[in-house]
């Protein structure tokens, strides 16, 4: 699985655990000043924005693609926020609190489910505070913890633009539910595809590098097609998936929800001023929402900063 979709899913994820000494690990302030300068350095401002503008029948709209963690909304170019101040809906994945059920799935703490020769890898690449405050936490968990050790957690798009909105009074709605992000993160981010990122992650420095080049790709505007990259496929091909389980992967993480969300997007631009809020992942490629959207007679534009 890419790290940039399974950072979509790591403020549900977070919220989702139940055990203290985890809770602890989520501390947003720890090493925070490190990775705050880590990312403004490789994101000062957001110079290419994954953002879209949607007309039909008079009417308009906006489509924002995010990096869920790691970009503040203030490095957004003022067009964004002039969007989001002048929209009458602000519409997300999933808002908090829908009252959908999000049961939680059973599992074998992470140490056990991993087994000692990559718990112990676990270790050394997380330090021994992470790992004692991970073993009895959720496999998914623990390397989503392992994957953001350098990201600026207090930087959270969805979670700033939410407050942005309540501030300006706006009201929110989401696309699916809670629970139904809750069920793709227990079959995607399951004790085997822990064990693949741990077992091909060579350093703690490669884990600096992958969040640099992450940030550097979202914030320039380039990053590649969605779903699996090459890297990734290739490791998980090692690791034991077959082409047609990261197929599936792909189609059910990104594809199926785009046109999923088409029909309630539509009754939505049918009214306008909408900002609509996305991961990136979600705006690219011939079955992101902008290209469903353009086969269903809209007028989607890229929409790029004023040259200074």
């Amino acid at each position: 699985m890419t790290r940039l979709v399974v950072a979509g899913f790591v403020a549900v994820t977070l919220l989702g655990c139940d055990h203290d000494d985890a809770r602890e690990a989520f501390d947003p302030f720890a090493q925070s000043a490190r990775n705050e300068a880590i990312a403004d350095t490789a994101c000062p401002k957001v110079t290419a924005p994954y953002f879209f503008r949607i007309e039909k029948d008079s009417k308009t709209s906006y489509l924002l693609g995010t990096r869920h963690i790691g970009v503040a909304w203030s490095k957004m170019p003022p067009m964004v926020h002039d969007a989001l101040d002048n929209a009458k809906l602000v519409v997300f994945e999933t808002v908090a609190n829908d009252g959908s059920d999000e049961t939680p799935a059973p599992f074998k703490p992470a140490r056990d489910e991993l087994g000692p020769k990559v718990w112990k890898r676990y270790r050394e690449l997380a330090g021994d505070a992470l790992a004692d405050a991970m073993q009895n936490a959720a496999p998914t968990t623990a390397m989503i913890m392992l994957m953001i050790t350098y990201e600026d957690r207090l930087s959270a798009l969805e979670r700033e633009i939410t407050l942005q909105a309540k501030v300006l009074d706006k009201p929110m709605r989401g696309l699916e539910t809670s629970a139904f992000q809750h069920e793709l993160i227990d079959k995607y981010t399951d004790g085997r595809a822990a064990r693949r990122y741990i077992e091909h992650l060579d350093s703690v420095d490669e884990l600096r590098q992958d969040t640099i080049e992450d940030l550097r790709k979202f914030c320039s505007g380039t990053l590649e097609e969605p779903g699996v990259g090459p890297d990734d496929r290739k490791d998980m091909l090692d690791s034991g998936y077959t082409e047609a389980e990261i197929a599936t992967m792909d189609r059910e993480m990104l594809f199926d929800r785009n046109h999923s969300w088409i029909p309630p997007l539509e009754t939505i631009l049918a009214d306008g001023d909408a900002f609509i809020v996305v991961g990136a992942d979600h705006t690219r490629g011939d079955q992101g929402v902008p290209a469903l959207l353009t086969a269903e007679g809209y007028t989607v534009v890229r929409v790029t900063p004023p040259a200074k």
